[in-house]
């Protein structure tokens, strides 16, 4: 009888191992598209004076 309860138990704890597990990964796919998104944001700064000057933007309203 001993047997059955701890096999129900170890049956019982094994799922919760999967959302824990899927949650780590999600947190690094976050991370990662995070990092690959900022290289593209960042490079906008110093090139925001030839965009002006390419397409005739001026900085007064």
């Amino acid at each position: 009888m001993a047997n059955v309860i701890s096999d129900t138990e170890n049956v019982a704890s094994a799922p919760s191992a999967i959302p824990i597990m899927r949650r780590g990964l999600v947190i690094a796919g976050i991370l990662l598209i995070a990092a690959n998104l900022r290289a593209s944001i960042t490079v906008v700064g110093p090139l925001l004076g030839e965009v002006r000057t390419d397409l005739d933007i001026s900085s007064t309203p």
